[in-house]
């Protein structure tokens, strides 16, 4: 049984680490991005550490794979204008999320985001923001973050 905390936050972070999607499910409409550091700087012994970001009630998204480092960020109104602009009506109740800093091009349109940090043994394994939260394996400082 887990022991995490939930805490709302606002979703806006840098973190260096190189995100790439990791699960995308249109059925279940959500998206995982993960972060982990460089591999090839790890021992065998060592402790990988990454960041899993789910995105949930997903609605759309534009982003390669494979990512590289993050700025999330929800769009400022201005950008939020821009990217109506091109794709139309947004979904009432969504976020726009961007993913790279200075860029409108990477982004996801969802109902919420979460996020927390992991140990885990494999960088494939499936992210624990996805098992159901009885479940999972508590995060590294025991909170899980959501912002809507």
């Amino acid at each position: 049984m887990t022991t995490e905390r939930r805490e709302e936050a606002e979703p806006d972070f840098r973190d260096d680490r190189h995100f790439g999607l990791l699960v995308y499910r249109p059925n279940y409409p959500c998206a995982v991005f993960r972060g982990t550091p460089p591999l090839e700087d790890l021992d065998v012994d060592d402790t990988l550490v990454v960041r899993d970001i789910l995105f949930s009630d997903l609605w759309r998204i534009s982003s390669w794979n494979d990512l590289g480092p993050v700025h999330l960020r929800r769009a400022a109104p201005p950008e939020r204008e821009t990217l109506a602009g091109r794709l139309g009506e947004i979904r009432p109740g969504h976020g726009i999320y961007l993913l790279e800093a200075g860029s409108l091009e990477t982004y996801v349109i969802a109902g919420g985001v979460t996020w927390a940090d992991y140990e885990l043994e494999s960088p494939l394994q499936d992210s624990p923001l996805l098992a159901r939260a009885a479940d999972r394996r508590p995060p590294v400082d025991g909170v899980v973050r959501y912002g809507r």
